[in-house]
C-alpha cells in the first residue's frame, strides 16, 4: 500500500516537473538495511526542488 502511493506520488512529479538527467541509486544502501532489519522488501525515492535525485529498491 504504501510503495503504490511513493509510486503514484513520484510518477506525479516526474509529469509535472521531470527527471533529473543525474539520478543516483541507493539500491546497494537500502540491501543493507533490508537486511539488517530483516525486511523483505524496501524501496525509497528522494526530491530536490521538485526532481527526482535519487532512487532505489531492494528485496526479493
Amino acid at each position: 500500500m504504501i510503495l503504490s502511493i511513493i509510486l503514484i506520488f513520484a510518477l506525479h512529479q516526474i509529469k509535472n516537473y521531470g527527471v533529473a538527467a543525474d539520478i543516483d541509486d541507493v539500491s546497494g544502501q537500502l540491501t543493507l538495511i533490508r537486511v539488517y532489519y530483516n525486511m523483505p522488501g524496501l524501496s525509497a525515492v528522494a526530491f530536490k526542488k521538485g526532481e527526482i535525485i535519487a532512487q532505489g529498491a531492494s528485496g526479493y
